[in-house]
């Protein structure tokens, strides 16, 4: 598949889309992760769990990078415990 570029800029459109950070709201989360949503709040509270931050007075999302972060060091924590 080939890469699209700007011409003009030369600027590849698939790296530029990958920094762009995907919003997903509580439903989404939800979906995509085995935890409650009580599980998710306990978690931001402690730190332990990436922030929800309002994107309107009155909606708030996650990044799905930070998500997808937060399960990967999971995934390595377990790993590293098993090890050893």
């Amino acid at each position: 598949m080939a890469t699209q570029t700007d011409p003009q800029r030369n600027i590849n459109i698939a790296e530029l889309i990958q920094k762009q950070p995907i919003l997903i709201d509580k439903k989404q989360l939800l979906r995509l992760r085995p935890l409650s949503a009580r599980t998710i709040f306990e978690l931001e509270k402690q730190g332990q769990f990436p922030r929800r931050f309002f994107i309107t007075s009155r909606r708030v999302a996650w990044d799905l990078n930070e998500i997808n972060d937060w399960v990967n060091s999971k995934k390595h924590t377990n790993m590293s415990n098993k090890d050893a």
